[in-house]
Parts: C-alpha cells; structure tokens; sequence
C-alpha cells in the first residue's frame, strides 16, 4: 500500500504524489522516542540510561520491543521494501509554433502542432532565410532550452 496524499491540518496545504511506507510509520510515539533516543546515543546502552532515567535491563527490554515492533525477531532483517510506481508524467503542452513558421511549415503539409521544439540550428536557418523574425526566432530558441 502507497499513501498519496498528506494534508497539513494546520494550514491545509495539500501534497500528491506516491509516498513508501516503511515499518518506521507504524511506530507509536513511545516507541519512535526510543528510536530517536537510541540514534541520539549512538546506541551507546549506558547514554540511554543516564536520558531514559531507567536501568540497564529496562533499556535492553525496552529495545527488544523495538526489535519487535519493526519486525527483527521474525528471522533475518527483511529487504527494503520495493519503490512505489512513479506517477504517469503529465504530457507536455504542444509549442505553439510562431505565425511565419506555422504558415511556412503547414505550406509543406507538416502538422506543426505535432513537432513541438525544433533545433536551435533550424530556427537560425529560418532566420537567416527570413521565414520568420528575430522575436519568433527567439522565442522558438527559448522553448528549446
């Protein structure tokens, strides 16, 4: 299962897009504490007893919790879980080509509306041929970089 949608309850900025679940999202907040605490530490046990204020014995318990909880006495430590499928990329806007150039090109039979960004080297020949203007020609340049 892929998420794709969070929602800021404060402000309610939506974001779209796939999101990967892991075993971390799964946590309760005691038990993410823990994790944080225990990357803080470095894992060092005895750090931890001196932030928890626990024992020795309290902090091993509390972590074998934790192995529980993200799933490592289950056997070996799983492999990551696949990446969630990329969303379809939106279809790019056809280019509009300039007024000179589309007269120019649909003379020919050629579906301008189809070609989309042409060559820089194309453009500066239409150019230097006068088919179309220097504003057109940059504009046409622009879109293909």
């Amino acid at each position: 299962m892929f998420p794709r949608e969070l929602e800021c309850q404060d402000c309610g900025l939506r974001v779209t897009t796939t999101y990967r679940r892991n075993e971390f999202t799964d946590l309760d907040d005691d038990t993410l504490h823990l994790l944080r605490i225990f990357v803080a530490c470095e894992g060092r046990i005895r750090d931890m007893e001196r932030v928890l204020g626990v024992s020795y014995p309290t902090v091993k318990t509390k972590l074998a919790g934790l192995k529980d909880a993200l799933g490592f006495n289950e056997g070996p430590i799983p492999p990551l879980p696949p990446e969630p499928p990329e969303p379809p990329e939106p279809p790019e806007p056809p280019h509009p080509a300039t007024e000179a150039a589309s007269a120019d090109r649909l003379d020919e039979g050629v579906d301008v509306e189809r070609l989309g960004p042409r060559h820089p080297e194309e453009v500066l020949s239409d150019l230097e041929a006068g088919v179309i203007d220097y504003e057109q020609a940059m504009a046409e340049l622009k879109r293909t970089s």
